[in-house]
């Protein structure tokens, strides 16, 4: 009923035509149904609607005892503006939205400027446009810079940093501000090359780097680090000259394997079977000493007078083998020790393990392993080092080998290891004979006569499924 007398009502006061107008039924019906003590109108135009409505409040008087009072925002607004927290508010008001992000961005500006990761200096001087433009480096790169992939210091690599992370640069935050407030705890990269281990890296292959080479640039363009390399970045060659005949892809995924462990506190040592010239080895101890990790030590494990002559009566994939007689392989524990006090880092935490790895692997002074790297080339010394040491590797520690790709009788051992023990971790490739997987399920240590049946049982079922 009230619906239908709503319908009916002639407002009587419609100063001009506006949209409001087919609304009014709609107020009186509000009035009616509602009976409300207090009416306000924000914006009253030609005051079609506030008129209206006070007529339905003084309509609803006559039938329903309610008493309204009617105000527009006129009035209102005097009240509030004489209000005292209008008054105390006023200096907030006159602030504009602009303003207040001026006023929120100092403190992220002044974080980024003290960051040992900005360096204003190499900033203005890497970008002469913004020098010229006369703002201040901290808050040009907080502006506009990161966005832009501009680098705040040879530290840090903004372009990079955005492509690694995609849902920092989806969020739009700068991504040094995101790295100093989030990404650094959470261990993101900084960088595609580390400056430090870069030098370092290049070093132990033998590289000479121009004096007026720029690192910097080398950053999201690899190809430019195989030109300077050559054969050394994939580790191609028996180099005359350098510590490690592994190359650049081998070293950086060594590098990235060690850090990972140190990253989430993986308990254990790190070891490569057969050291060559030492190189990797001193990389790795290199890596300890820059990260001040004292409480780990790197084993080298090697005859130090080459290769084994081939047991094929016993290791018959190992037939034919010539690797014992190239004496290019041969390098003496006293000229590895010597290329350790080159680069300075011959101390207690460099351990030697010398000996065939059928004489040392068995009874080898190791209790846990982080990072267990195999150079030994043949099916004999693989297999002898997975089975004795692969059981001491701890979860979360990576297992790393060298020679699948280039020599077949090693692959074969992996194969036949992880086959007995049913190992499923993802194999991944480093480069055209590299491969690593990182460790997830304990291993028990068995018997030599167990594991050799287990694998002949093994090796029989593949054989009668075929």
């Amino acid at each position: 009923m009230q619906l239908i007398n709503s319908i009916f009502s002639n407002p009587a006061h419609n100063q001009k035509p506006s949209a409001w107008i087919q609304h009014i039924p709609f107020a009186y019906f509000l009035v009616e149904m509602l009976k409300p003590k207090l009416f306000v109108e924000l914006g009253t135009h030609y005051g079609n609607s506030y008129f209206a409505s006070c007529q339905a409040i003084f309509q609803s008087t006559r039938t329903s005892p309610i008493t309204t009072k009617a105000r527009t925002s006129t009035n209102m607004k005097e009240q509030l503006t004489a209000s005292w927290s209008w008054r105390i508010t006023k200096p907030l008001r006159t602030l504009n939205f602009h303003t207040l992000n001026r006023l929120r961005m100092i403190p992220q500006v002044r974080r980024i400027g003290k960051s040992e990761l900005f360096d204003a200096g190499f900033y203005l001087q890497k970008y002469p446009d913004v020098k010229a433009s006369g703002m201040a480096a901290a808050k040009h790169y907080f502006l506009y810079g990161g966005a832009e992939g501009r680098n705040p210091s040879g530290k840090f690599d903004s372009a990079f940093y955005l492509a690694e992370n995609p849902d920092v640069a989806k969020s739009g935050i700068n991504p040094l501000l995101h790295y100093l407030l989030h990404g650094k705890d959470e261990g993101r990269k900084v960088k595609l090359v580390d400056d430090s281990l870069f030098d370092f890296k290049m070093k132990v292959l033998g590289m000479d780097i121009p004096e007026d080479f720029c690192i910097d640039s080398l950053v999201h363009r690899e190809y430019l680090i195989e030109n300077l390399c050559g054969e050394k970045f994939q580790g191609t060659i028996w180099p005359e000259n350098g510590e490690t005949m592994i190359g650049f892809l081998r070293l950086t995924n060594l590098e990235h394997c060690i850090l990972d462990t140190i990253k989430n506190n993986i308990e254990g040592d790190l070891i490569e079977t057969g050291v060559w010239r030492g190189g990797a080895c001193i990389f790795m101890r290199e890596i300890l000493k820059l990260k001040n990790i004292t409480n780990k030590s790197v084993w080298l494990a090697d005859s130090f007078q080459g290769l084994p002559k081939p047991n094929s009566d016993i290791y018959p994939d190992d037939l034919n083998d010539k690797l014992h007689t190239f004496n290019e392989l041969v390098v003496s524990e006293e000229e590895v020790k010597n290329n350790f006090e080159k680069y300075n880092l011959l101390d207690d935490q460099v351990k030697f393990l010398k000996g065939w790895f059928k004489d040392t692997m068995p009874n080898a002074p190791i209790e846990k392993l982080s990072i267990l790297r195999l150079d030994g080339d043949m099916y004999e010394s693989t297999i002898d080092v997975l089975f004795y040491l692969y059981p001491k590797l701890s979860i979360g520690g990576y297992c790393i080998i060298d020679d699948w790709g280039a020599v077949m009788a090693c692959k074969k051992a992996v194969e036949d290891y992880r086959r007995v023990f049913d190992i499923n971790e993802e194999i991944r490739s480093i480069d055209w004979t590299g491969i690593f997987w990182k460790k997830e399920v304990e291993i028990p240590l068995v018997s030599r006569h167990d594991f050799m049946q287990k694998l002949s049982q093994k090796n029989h079922s593949q054989q009668f499924r075929k």
